[in-house]
This record gives C-alpha cells, structure tokens and sequence, in this order.
C-alpha cells in the first residue's frame, strides 16, 4: 500500500521553474511507495489546485512574487503563514496516510514542518538545495532571522538532504542535525542525451534575433533563468569581447525566463550586441543544447545546477565557476573546465581553448556523458529519497 508523503516549497510551483521545481516534477514521476501530496503557493490570477504527475498539487495565496529573495517582512509573513494553514488542513485531512513531511528548503517554508512535526510526532525531512551558508550570508537581508529558522529547522529534521557535499560539510561545522545525506540531482539521460534532433545553427540564431555572418558558426549557450546576481550571466557577456577577437563568427545565447534588458545594455556598451541573443524560456532545451558547441555556466552562487547535469549529459565540453557544489561535478581539465566567479578574462581563455582544441573538447563530451550515466540519474535520486522516508530514524550518516 502506498503511503503519502506532504511535499512543501516556497514557490508558485508548477508554474515557476527552477532546480527545486525540477527534482520535485522528476521525483513525483518515479517514485514508488510513497504518493507526493504538494503544498505550494500561488499568485492571485492562478489556479488554486493542480495536477503533476498524477500528484496533488494543494496551492495557498501568495503575496506576489514569492519567488524574490527572502527580504520583504509583509510578504514573508503572509506567505509563511498562507503556506502553513494550507499544509495543516491538507495534513489533517490525510494524517492517517501520511508518512513523513519533506520540505525543500531549510527557511521560511521549512517552519509549516516544524509545526507538523512537533504537533503530531512525523517525520520530517528537510532538504537543502542550494547556496552555502556562508554564501547566503553575503546577499540576503533579515540575516539572523534566517539563521535562527535554518538552525530550528535542521535541528528538527530527522533527516537533512543536502544536494552537495561541500552543503552538508559547512552545515555540520554550523549547525546541529540528527541525521544527513548528499543526494544529487539527477538526468534522464534518455531525454538529456547526445542522440536526438538538433537545430540548424543559423536557424536557432534567427529565432534569437540575430543575423549570422559566414556559414562556420560557433555557438555557445547558458541555460538559467535571468538572476544575474545568483547565475552571472553579465559574466558571460563581458567575456565576449575577448572571444570575438579569436573568433568572430561566435555567438552567445542566452536560455531562461526573466528580463534582458540589463544583458542587452550591457551588450550595447561593450559593442557586442550582434553577438548575443536570447531565446527566453524553451521547452525544447535538449534540443538547444545538442545544437551548440559549448555552455557555460558562471554562477556566483550555485548548489548542484541541474542545467549543467543537462548539458553534460547532452555530452557537451562546459566551463563553469568554481562555486558551491560544481567542482564535485566538474573536475577542472577533465571533464570539463572551471574559473573563479567574475572572472571574465579567464572565461573567455577557457572558451577559446575548447574551440581552439576541438579534441580536447570531444574528450571532455565522453567524459561527461560517462560521469552523468554513473553519477547522476533521477532513478538514483529517488532510490536515496524513499530511504530517508523509510529510515529517517536511523543515526548513519548515508552517502
């Protein structure tokens, strides 16, 4: 028989994207065992309730957008306290089925957790997918208050998930927590692969507004949505300058929701806005990804970045900054390369050197694609997880 498992997220899932909503739309289509009741918020001009993978989605009123920074005190409280009455009456009417409580963040949405856990005796998992402590710390507001709750809520947890080694290393130096695993996101590698239909490259430039010059294109991409604050696209455009002066039929583009505009001023000032496009959100994105030659990925904060995952397993050469969780999956010169956060000029000689070394670039494809089938799969992700669910009063750490 299986049994139910209350799933809650700080977002307006499953209309926002992003890593968390990702593993929540992978996990639900996989897991067995255990059925995903999900507790998440909504704006007021979206539906209340919906469907994912056969899973119920119960959605609260939100102040909108939830999906800003913790920082705004009205929202926050309004949100927190939305997200709670809902996941109550959801875990009231189902509490005979209900076997443990996941929450997927250690903040304001792990609190509604807390409360079910300390009021009926569950299990709670509470899991940690991105951003080092130190590195939130440097960025976020309301700095104690956030501390205090991540403190309540890894103290409460019976198991703590962290989606990085290096989370789960500097929260035990922080912070007190019964019990804690690193699992890592996962790939389909059967959607997510190097076999498939890709674009003609002059096609997908022309859907970027952009007009190509010459027939020997040279593409590179970045798959986030637009936060240059956390994903440093600004970064990638500042090391386009260098690259053009090596190769001027290079073109960026830019893959994720969220407003251009200040990449497209940044493009004007530098000279290079005929070499940079962008093509918004996509639903094609393994598509995109066999059709360039590169991605790049230079994050100033970052966990274990499922968009990376993605591109590995397309089999593509990467260069990413040697942020939060990404040197556990990208060995520097292996399979693939890795810069320091701002660092444009290194950047651009990272890029340089994978369309200077085209084989250098296929053995870092091979390589990447073997560490995905070995490493990183959905299937491996969810096999952890109902571990936590069944064994969540075990003190072994797993791994």
């Amino acid at each position: 028989m299986n049994r139910d498992v209350l799933w809650i997220i700080y977002s307006t899932y499953p209309d926002r994207t992003g890593g968390r909503e990702t593993w929540i739309n992978e996990t639900s289509k996989r897991i067995i065992y255990y059925c995903p009741l999900i507790i998440s918020l909504r704006e007021f001009n979206q539906k209340r309730n919906a469907f994912v993978n056969g899973c119920k989605v119960y959605r609260s009123l939100s102040i909108p957008p939830p999906h800003i920074p913790y920082g705004l005190p009205l929202e926050l409280l309004w949100n927190t306290i939305s997200l709670t009455i809902k996941a109550l009456l959801v875990f009231l009417k189902n509490q005979d089925n209900i076997t443990a409580v996941h929450v997927h963040l250690g903040l304001f949405e792990a609190l509604p957790g807390v409360l079910i856990k300390k009021m009926f005796k569950v299990k709670l998992i509470v899991q940690i997918h991105g951003f080092s402590i130190e590195d939130l710390s440097a960025v976020l507001p309301l700095t104690y208050l956030w501390k205090s709750i991540f403190a309540l809520s890894l103290k409460s947890a019976d198991v703590t998930i962290f989606v990085g080694r290096r989370l789960e290393e500097e929260a035990r130096r922080h912070f007190k927590m019964k019990r804690s695993m690193v699992v890592y996101p996962g790939v389909d590698p059967k959607i997510f692969s190097p076999e498939g239909d890709v674009f003609d490259k002059a096609e997908l430039l022309r859907q970027a507004n952009l007009s190509p010059c010459g027939s020997d294109i040279l593409l590179c991409a970045n798959v986030a949505n637009m936060r240059t604050w956390i994903k440093g696209q600004d970064l990638s455009v500042k090391a386009v300058p260098s690259i053009l002066k090596r190769y001027e039929n290079f073109y960026l583009l830019f893959v994720g929701r969220g407003d251009p505009n200040e990449l497209r001023a940044l493009a004007r000032s530098l000279g290079v806005e005929g070499h940079i496009g962008f093509l918004g959100e996509r639903t094609d994105i393994p598509r995109i990804l066999r059709s360039v030659d590169i991605i790049i990925h230079p994050s100033r904060l970052e966990g274990v970045p499922i968009a990376l995952l993605e591109a590995m397993a397309c089999g593509k050469p990467v260069v990413a900054t040697r942020v939060g969780g990404i040197p556990e999956i990208i060995e520097d010169g292996v399979n693939g390369f890795l810069v320091d956060p701002d660092d444009s000029d290194a950047l651009a000689s990272k890029v340089i050197s994978l369309l200077s070394d085209r084989n250098k670039a296929q053995e870092i494809s091979k390589n990447n694609r073997l560490k995905i089938l070995t490493m990183f799969t959905w299937d491996r992700a969810v096999s952890l997880t109902s571990n936590a669910y069944r064994n969540s009063n075990d003190t072994e750490r797993a791994r």
